[in-house]
């Protein structure tokens, strides 16, 4: 069987590997149209973890989507011959009386957690919610490791744009994994998603800042692999005109500085900005069958990293076994 993928960000690549894992016979091309190491994956901030939004929410599949995609990073980092993932756990700063009051109910029913009303960490002048599932993964080296487990088994890979499924016809499966590009397709034009913008900066840890899990509040902070460095970014929703950083992405600092004041001490030394597609009013992904031969995974939003590795084998197993998917990733009739 021939089966091509659209996209080499995170679901593409563990489509690409999930399907070649249940079976070494097919022929799986993966079409990426810009260099496999500039995908929005690749400059995800890498904060993975079950619990999210302002409310501290465990999401749907979460305890099976945290499995998943430990498997599969644990498979990148056996491919790269490095780490490319931390358990730092995920700190919950709570500097305001509505954020203590969701904290305490999280613990209540999450007891795995646990809650520090002061003194987590020297430079949180505020009450913690400590969540050790959560996870950092350094996404750069990440998707440098998907795609070379993808090469040892089989993968081929070609840079190539495409527009329109029907030029791939002599394919017998199409899976589309093209991100926020789905609304350019046929198959994606009808959903009901929405484009959203999310900047980034890399910034330098002046001396004497210990080192941190991930930090979440308005806004995060995950640590790099080299540990000088750390990744502020955002989870609000914006317009943009254009898919490069911009002024917008300045205002970072000023957020983390309300939960973290020492971020004002450091430099920046590099912005980034991505472009994400989301449920509009849903926070669940899709992965459905289109046509009879197109199948999409998509509107991941801000959970890729939770979401790919699961619906990647969910895919799978319904390409080669049968198996139904989920109807909560089906598109509304």
């Amino acid at each position: 069987m021939e089966i091509a993928i659209l996209g080499a960000g995170y679901a593409g690549l563990a489509t690409a590997i999930s399907l070649k894992s249940l079976d070494s016979s097919l022929n799986v091309t993966v079409f990426h149209d810009e260099p496999l190491d500039k995908s929005c994956s690749s400059i995800s901030t890498g904060l993975l973890q079950p619990f999210v939004g302002k409310y501290i929410k465990k999401s749907i599949w979460a305890d099976q989507c945290m499995v998943e995609a430990l498997e599969l990073l644990d498979l990148s980092k056996e491919a790269l011959g490095q780490q490319v993932y931390d358990k730092t756990g995920v700190l919950r700063v709570a500097y305001k009386p509505f954020q203590v009051s969701v904290s305490k109910r999280v613990i209540k029913k999450h007891p795995e957690n646990k809650w520090f009303e002061k003194g987590y960490h020297p430079d949180i002048p505020f009450p913690c919610l400590f969540m050790p599932s959560g996870v950092t993964v350094y996404s750069d080296l990440y998707i440098e490791g998907l795609v070379k487990a993808c090469l040892e088994k089989g993968v081929k890979f070609e840079q190539k744009k495409i527009t329109d499924t029907q030029k791939l016809y002599r394919y017998d499966k199409i899976i589309l994994c093209v991100g926020h590009r789905l609304k350019d397709f046929e198959e994606g034009k009808n959903l009901p998603v929405k484009k959203i913008k999310g900047q980034a900066l890399i910034v330098k840890l002046p001396r004497g800042i210990n080192p941190f899990p991930i930090i979440v509040s308005k806004g995060h902070i995950s640590l790099c692999k080299d540990k000088r460095y750390c990744q502020i970014g955002s989870t609000y929703e914006r317009d943009y005109d254009s898919v490069d950083p911009d002024s917008e992405s300045d205002r970072l600092i000023d957020q983390i500085a309300e939960f973290f004041p020492k971020i004002v001490d450091c430099e920046v030394v590099e912005k980034k900005a991505g472009i994400r597609l989301s449920k509009i009013g849903e926070y669940k992904p899709y992965c459905f069958q289109a046509s009879d031969k197109v199948w999409v995974i998509g509107a991941l939003g801000s959970r890729g990293l939770l979401y790919h590795a699961f619906l990647a084998k969910k895919l799978a197993k319904t390409l080669l076994k049968g198996e139904k998917l989920l109807p909560e990733l089906l598109p509304s009739v």
